[in-house]
C-alpha cells in the first residue's frame, strides 16, 4: 500500500475548517464535531507595541461570530424547507386541478365529436331524403306534364295541388331543421360559456389557496422574529473521554522565555455567553497518550466508558473575573492547552483542547470558545 494512502486511512474523522486571517494577524479554527472555535496569534515578546488585550478582544469577537453562524444557517435552512413544502403543496393543488380540467376537456371533446358525427349523419340522411323527394317531385312533374298533354285537366289540377302541398311540407321541414340547428348552436354556446365560468372559478380557488399559504408563511416569519416565542434548543452534551490531571513528576522546571495569554468563552444554544463552574486551564507537554486522547476521543466526542485518561501537566491556572488566563516562563516547544469545566446542572465535564507551538521570545495569544 502506498505511504500516502496509508496515512489517509488514519486521518481523524473530525473535519477541521481553517480560515486564514493573515491580514488580521490571527488564525481562526473551527471544529464542528466538538462545537468549538479558536483564534490564535503569535508575536515577538520583545515588541512592546503589541497590545495583548486589544488582540484578545479582536479574536473574542471572531470566535463568537463563527459559532453563531451555524445557528443562523440552521434557521435559514428550516425556513427554506418550510417554503419548499408550501410550494410543493400549492403545486400539488394546481396539478390536481389541471388534471381535473384536462379530464373534463377530454370528456367535452369526446361529447362534441360524437355530436358532430351525429349531425353529419343527420345531414347525410337529410340530403338523401331531399334527393328522393326531388326525384319524386320531378317524376310527378313529368306526370303532370303528361297529363296536361293528354288534356286531363282535372287530374293535372289534383296533382298540382298535391305538389303544392308537398312543397309546403318540405318548406316546413326545412324551417324546422333550421330552428333545430339554431337551438343546437345556442346550446353549444351555453355549454362553452359554462365551461369558461367553471375554469375561472377554479383559477380563483387556486389563487385563494396560494394567498392563504403566503399569509401563513408571513405569520410564521413574524412569530420567528419574536424573541419571547423562540423555542428552547436542547443543550448538546458530548461524551468526551474524561481526563485525570497529574503534575509532571519533576521537582524543578526550567523556565523559558515565552508567554501564553488566553481567553475562554462558553455559549449557550442560542449564542449567549454563560459561565461554567470550576473552570480550570492546564498546560501539558505533548505526549503519545495525550495525542491519542485528542485525535481518537476528543475530536470524535467518544468515550470508552471505563476510566479517565491520566495525563501529566506542566502548569495550571484558573480564569480571572474577565475569563482570561496567563502562563509565564514557558519554554519553546509543542503543548496542549486544555480547559476543563462542568456543564450547567450536571456533573459531566466539558473540554476545550488545542495544540499550540511556542517559539523562543514569543507571546502566544489565543481565544477558546465552545457552544454547549
Amino acid at each position: 500500500m502506498p505511504k500516502h494512502t496509508f496515512l489517509l486511512l488514519f486521518i481523524p474523522t473530525a473535519i477541521l475548517v481553517f480560515t486564514g486571517c493573515a491580514e488580521r494577524g490571527y488564525t481562526l479554527t473551527t471544529t464542528p464535531e466538538t462545537h468549538t472555535a479558536t483564534a490564535q496569534m503569535s508575536s515577538d515578546l520583545r515588541d512592546t507595541a503589541k497590545g495583548t488585550q486589544e488582540d484578545l478582544a479582536k479574536m473574542k469577537e471572531a470566535v463568537k461570530k463563527e459559532l453563531r453562524k451555524k445557528k443562523r444557517a440552521q434557521k435559514a435552512e428550516a425556513q427554506r424547507q418550510k417554503s419548499a413544502a408550501a410550494r410543493k403543496k400549492a403545486e400539488r393543488v394546481r396539478a390536481k386541478e389541471e388534471q381535473k380540467e384536462k379530464a373534463q376537456k377530454l370528456q367535452e371533446a369526446k361529447a362534441l365529436k360524437e355530436k358532430k358525427l351525429q349531425e353529419a349523419q343527420a345531414l347525410v340522411a337529410q340530403k338523401i331524403r331531399e334527393k328522393k323527394l326531388e326525384e319524386a317531385r320531378l317524376l310527378k312533374k313529368k306526370e303532370l306534364e303528361a297529363l296536361k298533354a293528354k288534356k286531363k285537366e282535372a287530374e293535372a289540377k289534383a296533382l298540382e295541388k298535391q305538389l303544392a302541398l308537398e312543397e309546403q311540407q318540405r318548406e316546413a321541414k326545412r324551417l324546422k331543421a333550421l330552428e333545430e340547428a339554431k337551438a343546437a348552436k345556442a346550446l353549444k354556446a351555453k355549454q362553452l360559456k359554462e365551461a369558461e365560468a367553471l375554469k375561472k372559478k377554479k383559477a380563483a380557488e387556486i389563487k385563494a389557496e396560494e394567498l392563504r399559504l403566503a399569509k401563513e408563511k408571513k405569520l410564521h416569519e413574524a412569530k420567528a422574529k419574536k424573541p419571547h416565542e423562540a423555542k428552547k434548543v436542547k443543550a448538546h452534551i458530548p461524551s468526551t473521554q474524561p481526563l485525570s490531571f497529574k503534575p509532571v513528576k519533576k521537582i524543578y522546571h526550567k523556565f523559558g522565555t515565552s508567554e501564553i495569554h488566553g481567553h475562554v468563552i462558553y455559549l449557550n444554544p442560542v449564542g449567549e455567553e454563560i459561565n461554567l463552574r470550576q473552570a480550570k486551564i492546564y498546560l501539558l507537554p505533548v505526549s503519545a497518550k495525550l495525542n491519542d486522547w485528542y485525535h481518537n476521543y476528543y475530536l470524535k466526542n467518544k468515550s470508552n466508558h471505563l476510566s479517565a485518561t491520566s495525563v501529566n501537566y506542566l502548569n495550571s491556572t484558573t480564569l480571572n473575573l474577565d475569563r482570561n488566563f496567563d502562563f509565564f516562563g514557558v519554554p519553546a516547544g509543542d503543548y496542549y492547552i486544555v480547559t476543563e469545566a462542568l456543564y450547567p446542572s450536571s456533573l459531566k465535564k466539558v473540554y476545550i483542547a488545542k495544540k499550540i507551538t511556542v517559539g523562543k521570545y514569543k507571546k502566544v495569544m489565543a481565544v477558546f470558545s465552545k457552544k454547549i
